[in-house]
């Protein structure tokens, strides 16, 4: 089974145990969907699907490279420490980043477009919209 594959079954079972309002499966089934449909490593895809749990489980970072290996937990740090700071300093800092990294950003980021379409009432996207937009121009210039 490719790591890929164990991490989203890893990330359904948690989810199905949180059984609570900030189940994102289905959040977190995009994100490693559209890394894996743009042909990123089967790594990449499994931070993709794994992205959320240090925030929505009591599963550490720490945790996911025991479970997962080392690069997958470097992806995922990567996407906390980008959330820790303001939108400006993220546009600033993805500029920087490994293609690698940079896609799993931007790949939350589509899905939580997505999202927004689907569900108009949880729309913040106008407020958004210039940081969205700066974001994917960032990964565009990687030729992705």
């Amino acid at each position: 089974m490719m790591i890929s594959e164990r991490a989203l079954n890893f990330a359904i079972k948690t989810y199905e145990e949180l059984n609570h309002e900030n189940n994102n499966i289905l959040h977190s089934m995009t994100v490693g969907d559209i890394l894996k449909y743009h042909g990123f490593d089967d790594n990449v895809v499994a931070a993709g699907y794994l992205h959320d749990l240090p925030y929505n489980s009591s599963y550490s970072i720490d945790d996911i490279s025991k479970l997962f290996g080392g690069d997958i937990a470097s992806l995922l740090l990567t996407f906390a420490d980008s959330k820790k700071i303001d939108q400006k300093s993220q546009i600033k800092n993805v500029q920087n980043l490994q293609v690698r990294n940079k896609a799993v950003i931007v790949a939350d980021l589509i899905a939580q477009l997505d999202e927004y379409m689907i569900f108009p009432h949880k729309a913040d996207y106008p407020k958004n919209q210039a940081y969205f937009e700066e974001m994917h121009d960032n990964l565009k210039h990687d030729d992705y």
